[in-house]
């Protein structure tokens, strides 16, 4: 699974951000790459928010979890389902996820950092599900893993899914469609 808004949730850093750095005011729910830089934001803005925010443990440490994810994961792990982290976060903003993620509790071994707009292809091979909040990462993985879960947020709602992802809402649902 993925990490940002499928286990932490650092829109409403993100917006601070937005506005602390640039000026801007921006919802949480608007913090996707995919929503805020076609108009509220330059992709160059957004990258920058993404690095204050994930390569400084200050800035970092207030992000909490996707509401249920620490519950969910634990039962999911406790009832002998594998759980690897696949994300786009490397280096330090990969130890950062891993240490918030501590600091709530939940402990995963096994996470994967594969960079920025690098496809998770190779760190999802032999999976039997994925779930990601980003449509374009789970598309890139049809064929390569059989279960396809997006994660719903308002960002992606509006997006029309190929038949074989399925979109999946709060950690409820998901723990039911896995268990």
């Amino acid at each position: 699974m993925d990490c940002d808004k499928v286990i932490l949730d650092p829109d409403p850093q993100k917006a601070a951000l937005a506005k602390e750095l640039f000026g801007i005011d921006i919802l949480p729910e608007q913090c996707k790459r995919e929503v805020a830089v076609p108009g509220i934001l330059t992709l160059e803005q957004y990258r920058e928010i993404q690095k204050t925010l994930f390569y400084n443990w200050e800035m970092s440490k207030g992000i909490l979890p996707v509401p249920g994810a620490v519950d969910y994961v634990r039962m999911l792990m406790d009832s002998g389902h594998f759980i690897k982290v696949i994300t786009s976060r490397t280096g330090e903003a990969l130890e950062i996820a891993q240490r918030l993620c501590r600091q709530h509790g939940l402990e995963i071994f096994d996470w994967q950092g594969v960079g920025h707009d690098v496809s998770k292809k190779e760190a999802a091979k032999g999976l039997d599900v994925y779930v990601d909040d980003d449509y374009d990462k789970l598309e890139d993985l049809i064929g390569i893993v059989p279960n396809l879960i997006l994660f719903a947020w308002p960002a992606n709602q509006g997006i029309t899914l190929d038949p074989r992802i399925i979109r999946i809402e709060g950690w409820e649902n998901l723990f039911q469609h896995i268990a």
